[in-house]
């Protein structure tokens, strides 16, 4: 994976993303566009929470159960957890720009997922999910691995920590999504399609195992990427550690001899009567008032001594 970020396109990975996010909403008809103008808009100050991933697959399964009792919604929970997390590292983490575009994939993805569901008159339950029956369409296929990319969905926990730590990552995050919004792209477009050109219109097969196979790329690269941001937090956390145990070793050996002196002071000061405070700081007061430090040289004690 190490040559990844070297075989893409030339331009940065978040104006692509965001070229995608355009992109997508260049497809849709007018009351979409505006539908996905509204969530844009209003993801800009409430970025989507936990609680907004279990609103939309619980309104997917309330409307796949108007026409079959099979519950679809959880099966997308993994991708729409990695794209509200990513939406929700807010302003400080991702920058202005860049946010209101991560929104963007999270309005794309949806608005997709509200799309291509079989409440739709014109959707077939079989289109929605692929194995409700054999040779399904384009829909299904596209569908099915929208979920299929939530298996190994970027969800790691720690990602809003990690993300302003490497520019890799925050490229192969972008590289992703740009994948999930194609992929979202081509499923709306099939949807908007009428009924006779969905049954003549399809995409070929290379086309699908390329989304597949991108997804699974990027998808170990954000892999690996996270495990070395990881590897490194937590050897950087126990130089850290070790740096903080060798000064309170430091410290304590300090301290140590700092009592030491003490007691060693407390055990003079128990076997001695004589009184050394007084004629040193008379000494001290004397050298102050002659300037200079060398008046003891003239004292006849000191004589007296060198004698």
């Amino acid at each position: 994976m190490t040559d990844t970020l070297a075989n893409v396109s030339k331009l940065k990975p978040e104006i692509r993303l965001a070229r995608a996010v355009s992109a997508f909403k260049a497809v849709l008809t007018a009351d979409r566009k505006a539908t996905f103008d509204t969530s844009i808009a209003n993801l800009q100050d409430h970025p989507p929470n936990a609680t907004d991933v279990a609103r939309l697959t619980g309104e997917i399964d309330r409307n796949v159960n108007r026409k079959t009792r099979r519950c679809f919604g959880p099966r997308f929970m993994n991708v729409l957890q990695a794209v509200q997390r990513y939406a929700s590292m807010g302003d400080i983490v991702i920058g202005g720009s860049q946010n209101l575009v991560a929104c963007g994939v999270w309005a794309a993805v949806r608005l997709t997922l509200t799309v291509c569901n079989p409440a739709n008159e014109h959707v077939k339950v079989s289109d929605f999910w692929p194995d409700a029956i054999s040779g399904s369409f384009l829909l299904g296929e596209s569908v099915a691995l929208v979920y299929a990319s939530g298996r190994n969905a970027p969800r790691y926990e720690d990602m809003a920590l990690l993300y302003p730590r490497s520019k890799r990552l925050q490229d192969g995050l972008c590289e992703y999504f740009i994948v999930v919004v194609n992929l979202c792209q081509h499923a709306v477009q099939f949807v908007q399609k009428s009924i006779i050109s969905q049954m003549t219109f399809s995409m070929a097969d290379s086309s699908l195992l390329t989304f597949e196979k991108e997804l699974q790329q990027w998808s170990v690269f954000i892999m690996e990427e996270v495990a070395l941001l990881s590897a490194q937090s937590a050897e950087e956390e126990a130089k850290e550690n070790s740096r903080f145990r060798k000064v309170m070793v430091t410290f304590s050996t300090f301290n140590e001899h700092q009592q030491k002196l003490a007691r060693r002071i407390r055990l003079l000061d128990a076997c001695s009567t004589h009184d050394y405070q007084t004629p040193w700081k008379q000494a001290r007061k004397q050298a102050r008032k002659q300037g200079t430090t060398t008046w003891f040289a003239a004292t006849a004690e000191y004589q007296r001594w060198r004698e």
